[in-house]
């Protein structure tokens, strides 16, 4: 539709005028300094001037933007082109003598500076119109190349701050802003000049890429009102807002001095009364003699003390206050000297010498001269806060006012220009009703459509879109993407593609590719874009229709296949059994896996689009191919338990194979699958497995036979041996009886001996007896309390060492037994080891001055840990290895009796029951013997 209302001329006249009122402020510069007349380079009267090579780019700039505002021949473009590039390099070339400390020549090759005002540096235009000179020429460079246009509307967005910052500190009055000699910033009107250039950049028109159209397009006065109005409103709120924030400045620092003021009194407060309360605290002290006084009249001194500094660092900005201050210190220095006296005069000589020297020293009139300097310093603070606090809130006042009236001025500008735009809203909206109502049938069913439809200028920028095209783009406002380079939604190849549907579309057919582009929030998409000429009365094409249809789950759901036919492919390559796939028709190889090819020795061409006979022998490939028949007739899974098969590098191999049909959509087996394991190996061991076992059953039943063999003849040894013991003892008793009177001691003493060995020999007996049943006797298992088990144990021994050889008694050792855990096992079993244990610990400690005993057990991991700990002789851990045999011994058997049996029954008893035994000692340190039992074990 076209725009209604008044125009404002050719839409290049903002930009050109910005750039004539930029040549123009240059030239007048330029002429001062040609001249020599300053009043024309500055604008203020003492402020800073423009530079002459600040004059040379400022006329430059301007006169590029006078002709690139506009469409103008080829020649003049190049001329605007070349004048850009020179601002640029003049920038760039000033950055680099300021960065490098160079001097490159360039600062007064116009004019010779006579003075040096605000800058070391004389003819060097500032490194802040460097920078606006180095982005200005380069957004004139690229404002007519589209794939550039951003970024040079970002660099006149730039020079645009760089100048309006100086002019906010000019109105703010802001003196470190145009007085720094190092980096000085920019001259009024040089600042007003980067303004205008930035802003003719921006309102210049943009080129179309084919230049075509020639029309000039007017600016509706619904718009010419909305840009004053936003203009007299921003204005309104820079002027008023700059004023504004001055005053907000001001009031902060007026809040800041009656907080130094504030803070002045309270410490002028907390010194008085901290030297009044050190004096009260001090003759406290005097009197009572605490040392609790004494420690706050320190703690008062030092606040004295660090107070008086602070007063000092506060007033330090006040001459008069800074007078008192020192009288101040003096007089609080000598009450101090007063009181240090005082205090000294007490601690040497007591209570009367301390009152001598208060009264030498008249204290309280010290104090007093404090109290009347204190009084009169904070008078002055009083005065200067009141002072502060009646400036402070007309600050406020004005602040406030400013505040109002700046809102007030900007929204009754927006109420004003508000009320004509509505009216020129209103008419625009009566003329767009009647064309709306004709072509809102049409419009409903183009918005129907599930697919992104937009509509393209020829050169394809983005002139509509509907509403669910902007939703599947997920875009929030048309305007963000409206005029925008249909072609920047894409990339890469997919550009390309795009480039060359528009492409086919101009030449009057439709053009169609598929592509990914994502929508702006950044979600990635595939689309089917197909791109169709839109074509006027004349048959020329006018626009162009773009139709896509988002296709990223369609792209998803293939990808996802992809991505699975590939780890299917690697899995079943990569599988260590052989798998492979035949065509259910011809029975020829359509696909194997490496495993396959490794075992047979062949190459993936040597077996693709084979058959077995072609690479095995005869019987075996007929093997196969009954088996393969048998599957394909059954329709299911067929199982070949055992199959021979021969390779070329590894000989006949045993292979175990499962083979199955593969059906298609009509339960016709299209393929048949096969899976084979080589059981070559699993077989050879089977095989010597069988081997083994049925050697090991023969050495087993040898075994047995030679055991039996084994305990019947220890059974009748040790039978036979008792009978020849008992008559060797009792002819000795009878000699010893009968013939006593005969026999000198000598001959009694030998018989003695006979009979004392006779009887060891009958114990060894018993214990080798003893010892050779337990590898018969079966082990029972069940639930043993250990704890009352070891305590019965304990008493029995006790008992047995309490009456000693002849029924004597004798001193019994201390055995102490903790809290034992229970144990599985067979109790008659464990109870003999524990009796040996225990009895022996009472035999190897039997000698100590004092025998104890500890028993002990606690759980560990898996085990049961139980220790018997003595304090008797011990033995030497070399030989700890021979502790647990049969008949080994350690001691003599005139230092202990015993047959050396008991250990070893203690350990046959323990392994029968799954555990483990060790001992540890020392010699004349006592032993600790220990052993451990599986928790819940059923071995035996």
């Amino acid at each position: 539709m076209p725009q209604t209302g008044q125009t404002w001329g050719n839409r290049a006249a903002p930009a050109q005028a910005a750039a004539t009122v930029t040549a123009l402020f240059g030239l007048v510069a330029l002429a001062g300094w040609g001249f020599h007349i300053p009043v024309l380079t500055r604008l203020l009267p003492g402020g800073l001037e423009m530079k002459a090579n600040t004059a040379v780019g400022v006329i430059l700039c301007g006169a590029a933007l006078l002709i690139l505002a506009d469409r103008v021949a080829v020649h003049l473009e190049r001329i605007a082109y070349g004048f850009a590039l020179a601002v640029v390099a003049m920038g760039l070339a000033t950055l680099t003598e300021y960065v490098f400390g160079w001097q490159l020549g360039i600062d007064e090759l116009l004019v010779k500076e006579p003075t040096v005002v605000h800058n070391v540096f004389p003819g060097r235009m500032s490194p802040f119109s460097a920078a606006a000179f180095a982005l200005i020429g380069s957004a004139l460079a690229a404002m007519h190349r589209e794939s550039w246009l951003t970024a040079a509307k970002s660099a006149a967005v730039l020079v645009i701050l760089i100048g309006a910052v100086p002019i906010i500190g000019y109105l703010w009055r802001a003196g470190d802003l145009i007085t720094d000699p190092w980096a000085p910033p920019l001259a009024i009107n040089t600042a007003i000049c980067f303004v205008l250039l930035g802003a003719g950049v921006l309102l210049s028109p943009g080129r179309s890429r084919q230049g075509l159209d020639t029309e000039r397009t007017a600016l509706a006065a619904v718009e010419i009102k909305i840009l004053s109005a936003f203009l007299l409103a921003m204005s309104l709120l820079l002027f008023g807002g700059t004023f504004t924030y001055r005053t907000s400045v001001q009031f902060a620092d007026s809040v800041e001095w009656i907080a130094h003021t504030q803070e002045v009194r309270a410490t002028l407060a907390d010194l008085h009364g901290s030297l009044a309360g050190a004096e009260l605290v001090q003759r406290d002290y005097l009197l009572t003699a605490q040392q609790a006084r004494l420690d706050e009249y320190l703690r008062l001194l030092h606040v004295v003390q660090y107070r008086l500094a602070e007063l000092g660092r506060l007033t330090s900005d006040n001459a008069v206050q800074q007078g008192e201050w020192v009288a101040l210190k003096s007089v609080v220095k000598r009450c101090l000297d007063d009181m240090a006296s005082t205090l000294a005069a007490y601690q040497a000589y007591g209570l009367p010498a301390a009152r001598a020297v208060l009264g030498q020293n008249h204290l309280g009139s010290g104090t007093e001269a404090v109290r009347i300097i204190i009084e009169r310093m904070d008078g002055v603070e009083a005065r200067l806060l009141a002072r502060r606090q009646t400036a402070a809130g007309s600050i406020r006042h004005t602040t406030l006012i400013s505040l109002l009236v700046t809102f007030a001025l900007a929204a009754a500008t927006f109420v004003v220009m508000f009320r004509g735009v509505r009216r020129e809203m209103l008419a625009r909206h009566d003329a767009e009703q009647a064309l709306r109502s004709g072509a809102q049938y049409n419009r409903s069913i183009v918005d129907s459509s599930p697919d992104c439809l937009a509509i393209l200028t020829p050169d394809a920028r983005v002139s509509q879109m509907t509403p669910q095209g902007q939703r599947l783009m997920e875009v929030e406002d048309f305007g963000s993407i409206a005029d925008a380079d249909w072609f920047g939604f894409w990339s890469g190849e997919d550009e390309a593609a795009a480039r060359r549907a528009v492409a086919a579309a101009l030449g009057g057919s439709a053009g169609r590719f598929q592509g990914q582009c994502p929508t702006r929030a950044g979600t990635p998409k595939w689309w089917d874009v197909i791109v169709m000429p839109i074509q006027g009365g004349d048959g020329k094409t006018e626009r162009l229709l773009s139709v896509a249809r988002d296709i990223t789950e369609v792209k998803r759901a293939e990808a996802d296949l992809t991505a699975a036919n590939r780890f299917l492919d690697s899995l079943i390559e990569m599988l260590p059994v052989m798998i492979f796939v035949k065509d259910a028709r011809t029975l020829c190889y359509v696909r194997q896996n490496r495993a396959t090819l490794d075992l047979l020795g062949l190459t993936r061409d040597d077996v693709i689009g084979k058959r077995d006979r072609d690479f095995l022998s005869a019987e075996q490939a007929e093997f196969i191919l009954a088996k393969d028949r048998e599957v394909l007739a059954a329709g299911r899974l067929i199982d070949i338990p055992e199959q021979s098969v021969d390779t070329r590098l590894h000989g006949v191999r045993t292979l175990h194979t499962m083979k199955m049909p593969i059906l298609d959509e009509h339960g016709v087996p299209k393929f048949l699958l096969g899976v084979s394991e080589d059981i070559t190996e699993r077989k050879l061991a089977e095989h010597a497995i069988r081997e083994l076992n049925a050697a090991l059953l023969a050495k087993a039943a040898q075994l047995e036979v030679t055991n039996k063999e084994l305990e019947s003849f220890s059974y009748s040894v040790s039978h036979d041996l008792r009978a020849p013991l008992r008559a060797v003892d009792g002819f000795a008793l009878i000699m010893e009886e009968d013939y006593k009177e005969r026999l000198d001691a000598e001959g009694l003493r030998y018989l003695s001996v006979i009979r004392q060995n006779s009887r060891r020999m009958g114990a060894l007996i018993d214990d080798l007896l003893a010892f050779s049943r337990l590898g018969r006797q079966p082990v029972a298992h069940g639930e043993v309390n250990v704890d009352s088990l070891v305590r019965e144990v304990v008493e029995e021994v006790l008992h047995m060492e309490s009456l000693g050889d002849g029924g004597e008694a004798a001193a019994a050792p201390h055995i102490e037994v903790e809290a034992l855990p229970s144990a599985r096992g067979d109790r008659g079993l464990l109870r003999q080891v524990w009796a040996n244990l225990i009895a022996n610990a009472v035999k190897y400690s039997s000698k100590a001055a004092r025998p104890f005993i500890h028993v002990s057990g606690r759980q560990v991991g898996a085990e049961n840990h139980y220790s018997v700990r003595d304090n008797g002789v011990g033995f030497d851990m070399n030989y700890a290895g021979q502790l647990f045999r049969v008949f080994q011994r350690l001691h003599r058997a005139d230092e202990f009796s015993g047959t050396g049996v008991g250990l070893a029954i203690v350990h046959r008893v323990v392994t029968r029951h799954g555990g483990r035994v060790w001992a540890e000692g020392k010699v004349d340190h006592g032993a600790v013997f220990s052993f451990a039992l599986p928790i819940g074990d059923e071995s035996g």
